[in-house]
């Protein structure tokens, strides 16, 4: 089964746990300002092992990495 049916909830009981909230700082690290980009990046990736509460998790955290680089 491939993303992201893998992180269905219908498929994952875990698909709203924390993982993707931990992993997801890469997506804001390898675009830099460009919060499209990572969204690009981090919705492929995220949607292999979460979905609803999980991935929007990761969402959060991504977006305040992107930002947080090209603030400074």
């Amino acid at each position: 089964m491939g993303a992201p049916a893998s992180g269905h909830w219908l498929n994952n009981p875990h698909a709203d746990c924390i993982d993707y909230q931990i992993e997801a700082d890469f997506a804001g690290l390898m675009s830099p300002g460009m919060p499209n980009t990572a969204s690009e990046i981090g919705d492929k990736i995220g949607h292999i092992m979460n979905y609803g509460d999980g991935w929007y998790g990761g969402v959060y955290n991504w977006r305040f990495v992107c930002a947080g680089i090209y603030i400074q």
